[in-house]
C-alpha cells in the first residue's frame, strides 16, 4: 500500500534557522516530522524553505518540498494568521508570505483531502471569518497543544519532545546565572511584572528575547534574541528559569517547549501557582504565587546537594512522559486517518484532568 502523502505547512524552520525569528518550532518540528516518517509517512513541505533560503543550511529529515500542489493525501497547518506589519500587506518592508500562501492550500485543497490544523498559538477561533469559512468545506480535524481543550471540537496533540532527551542526566555544574528568562514578550506582560520584574529586585535576572517594551531595570538584563544551539546552553549555566505565557496559554493548561528545554539543560522550571496543569506537569516545589517566591525556589535549589537536586530533576523528567513524541504522533495519526479526534484523548493523563 502506497505511503500517505501529508502536505505539511508551516512557517518555520527545521534546522537552527535565524536568529530573528520567533519560531519557538525548531526544538519540537524536527522531531514530529521524523517521527510522522519513521511511521511510514511521506512529508511534503508547501512553503518556503527558510533553512535553505534564509538560514543557508540545508536540513534533511526525509522531508521533501513542493510548490503549486501537489499530489497529497492530507493537508497538515501549523496554523498562520494575520499579523499586521508582517505578512497582511505585501508591499510593506519584510513581508512574509505564510499567510497567503496557507490561504491558497486551503482554497485548492479543502474539497479534495481532509485538513489538520495544528492550532499551536490558539489564534484559530481569532482569525478571519473568511479563513475559517474555507476549512468548513473540508473534513478538518483540530488539535491543540493544551492540557484542556478550549473547544470541545479539538483534540490533544503536546510539543513533543523524543524520551531519550528526557533520559540523560544533566550535569549541575557551575552555574552562574541565577534565574533566566528566553522567550518573547507577546501577551506575557501581566506574568512577566509579577514574577521576572519583581524577582530582579533581589537576584540578578537575565532575559533572552524580543522584549521591545521593555527598559532594564536594576538587576534586569535584557540581551535581546538568540540562536537556538545557544538556548540549551544557557540553560545548562542557570539554576532556574520561570515558565510565562500568555494568558490563553495559562487557562487552557499550554506549555510550551521550554517545559523540557529547560529540564534538558539542568534548569529547573518555576511556574506560577494559576497556571492551569501545572500540578500535573510539574513537582510541587516548582510552584511560585510572586517574585518572592521565584527568589525563595532559587535559594532553595542553590542549597541543595547534588543528589537532592538530581532527584528533583529525576521527578521533573518523570512528569513530562505526557510530551512523548509517540503520543503526539497517535493524535496527528489519528486526525490524519479521519477517526474524529475529538472524542480520542491520545495522552496518558487519564483521570488527571
Amino acid at each position: 500500500m502506497m505511503s500517505k502523502r501529508i502536505g505539511y505547512s508551516c512557517w518555520g524552520f527545521l534546522g537552527n534557522g535565524i536568529v530573528d525569528t520567533p519560531d519557538g518550532g525548531r526544538s519540537h518540528r524536527p522531531t514530529l516530522i521524523r517521527g510522522l516518517i519513521r511511521r511510514g509517512y511521506k512529508v511534503i513541505m508547501l512553503q518556503l524553505d527558510r533553512d535553505r533560503f534564509e538560514a543557508r543550511e540545508t536540513v534533511d529529515l526525509g522531508q521533501t518540498y513542493g510548490s503549486g500542489f501537489p499530489d497529497i493525501d492530507v493537508l497538515f497547518l501549523e496554523w498562520r494568521w494575520p499579523i499586521p506589519g508582517r505578512n497582511d500587506n505585501p508591499a510593506i518592508p519584510g513581508y512574509t508570505p505564510d499567510l497567503a500562501r496557507q490561504r491558497e492550500l486551503v482554497r485548492y485543497y479543502a474539497s479534495r483531502v481532509p485538513i489538520v490544523v495544528w492550532d499551536k498559538d490558539q489564534q484559530l477561533a481569532h482569525s478571519p471569518v473568511d479563513d475559517r469559512l474555507a476549512l468548513v468545506k473540508a473534513n478538518t480535524y483540530v488539535l491543540e497543544p493544551s492540557l484542556y481543550l478550549s473547544a470541545p471540537d479539538r483534540a490533544r496533540a503536546l510539543f513533543p519532545v523524543e524520551p531519550g532527551n528526557l533520559c540523560v542526566p544533566p550535569e549541575r555544574g557551575r552555574r552562574t546565572i541565577e534565574l533566566i528568562y528566553i522567550g518573547n514578550q507577546y501577551d506575557r506582560d501581566r506574568v512577566y511584572d509579577q514574577y521576572i520584574v519583581s524577582a530582579a529586585k533581589y537576584i540578578p535576572v537575565h532575559v533572552y528575547g524580543k522584549w521591545p517594551r521593555y527598559a532594564t531595570v536594576p538587576g534586569l538584563t535584557h540581551h535581546g534574541r538568540i540562536g537556538l544551539s545557544r538556548v540549551v546552553e544557557l540553560y545548562q549555566q542557570s539554576v532556574a528559569t520561570v515558565l510565562l505565557a500568555p494568558d490563553r496559554y495559562m487557562k487552557t493548561g499550554q506549555f510550551t517547549q521550554r517545559i523540557f528545554e529547560s529540564v534538558i539543560g539542568g534548569c529547573i522550571p518555576l511556574v506560577p501557582a494559576d497556571y492551569r496543569g501545572s500540578d500535573i506537569l510539574l513537582p510541587p516545589f516548582a510552584h511560585a504565587n510572586t517574585g518572592c517566591g521565584v527568589v525563595k525556589r532559587v535559594r532553595e535549589i542553590q542549597a541543595m546537594s547534588f543528589e537532592e537536586w538530581q532527584e528533583l530533576v529525576h521527578e521533573q523528567m518523570s512528569l513530562l512522559e505526557p510530551f512523548h513524541v509517540d503520543h503526539t504522533l497517535d493524535a496527528v495519526e489519528s486526525a490524519i486517518n479521519c477517526q474524529t479526534p475529538q472524542f480520542k484523548d491520545m495522552s496518558p493523563l487519564g483521570d488527571k484532568i
